[in-house]
């Protein structure tokens, strides 16, 4: 009687399946409704809308407690990975099951890459910074036993393909970079046609071999062209000379944080070299809307379809990015106070 109990209680890949599909359906109906939206409020009330993951990845979690040691749990195991926020026990409590259980797993690759990311919830307590070395060691690690054993060519090449981005968590320095390098070549070489999604690995190597050398520090900032929103020519190389700060944002993802660190930086460097320059994913009505009402800093693009928050990568906003008076960069990531030391650090040459 008992073991009947136990089994009803397993989880299945049909059930598993069942929650990825609803998941998807959700994510899918509410980006449609977001693009459909026009105005600022719209777009701010869909906004708000947005699925809830964690009902998910909730249900996903009750699905795989019971059955991790079985084959078909790997491609959920990703998933839940993927979308679930987990801190560092958690993440190192399934790199030790894949351990035990699939390490000839066709999805081990994926595991690999996807873990990546993975743990950064620890980051928002104070046992953050041991929880995330600790979790970092046990990452690197398992990545190298794969990369060094792993069973195909493919899952060492995926393998390669995650360290390299573990590694650009240590900054973008011209060492970083060249190891980076050697691992994204042996990634391109095993497993060019392996699937990240719906991505191939080649592709998103590529993705990684542009941000290097095209978005890092100290390259040179790909120019944007394009007009403002009274319609005249804007281009970002007419800043050169100047410290530019350029920074990508949609009204309905944390302005109201932006237009106040852009305010404050437009006062703190008044009358100094410095340009504020804006690229916004809405459309150019509501820029023009939010201009009227004094909410924007700057000048600014307006980008409704995403070429220039694609020539510089953008996935998530508020993004910034910092230029010297050569046209470099010296400072990409989110708009913080990291921002402001930037620019002044880069004006003290010419304060002293």
């Amino acid at each position: 009687m008992m073991a009947g109990v136990v089994a009803s209680l397993a989880g299945s890949p049909q059930g598993a399946e069942r929650i990825v599909k609803e998941q998807r359906l959700a994510e899918l109906e509410w980006q449609q409704e977001l693009l459909l939206a026009q105005t600022i409020s719209e777009k701010k009330a869909v906004y708000a809308k947005r699925p809830n993951n964690a009902i998910y990845t909730n249900q996903m979690f009750n699905e795989l407690e019971s059955s991790l040691a079985e084959p078909w749990v790997m491609p959920y195991v990703v998933w839940q990975l993927r979308y679930r926020p987990m801190n560092s026990a958690t993440v190192i409590t399934l790199i030790e099951v894949v351990e035990k259980y699939h390490t000839t797993s066709p999805q081990l690759g994926e595991f690999c890459i996807t873990l990546v990311s993975a743990g950064s919830s620890d980051q928002q307590t104070h046992m953050g910074v041991t929880a995330t070395h600790s979790l970092k060691n046990k990452k690197e690690e398992f990545l190298n036993k794969v990369l060094r054993g792993g069973k195909t060519a493919e899952t060492r090449g995926q393998a390669a393909f995650a360290l390299s981005g573990m590694l650009a968590q240590l900054g973008d320095s011209p060492e970083v970079n060249k190891r980076r390098f050697e691992l994204l070549r042996k990634a391109i070489i095993d497993a060019a046609d392996s699937k990240v999604g719906d991505v191939t690995l080649a592709d998103l190597a590529k993705e990684e071999i542009y941000r290097m050398t095209k978005l890092s520090k100290g390259a040179m900032a790909p120019n944007l062209v394009g007009s403002d929103t009274k319609g005249m020519p804007l281009k970002l190389s007419d800043s050169k000379g100047k410290v530019t700060v350029l920074v990508f944002w949609k009204s309905w993802e944390k302005y109201q944080d932006v237009a106040r660190v852009m305010k404050k930086l437009a006062t703190t460097y008044a009358g100094e070299p410095v340009e504020i320059i804006g690229v916004s994913g809405d459309l150019l009505s509501s820029v023009r809307d939010l201009e009227k009402m004094g909410e924007v800093t700057g000048s600014t693009f307006a980008d409704p379809y995403g070429k220039l928050f694609q020539v510089y990568r953008v996935t998530e906003t508020p993004m910034a990015y910092v230029i010297d008076r050569d046209g470099k960069i010296q400072y990409n990531g989110v708009l913080s106070s990291f921002v402001d030391l930037t620019v002044s650090a880069l004006l003290a040459p010419e304060q002293n």
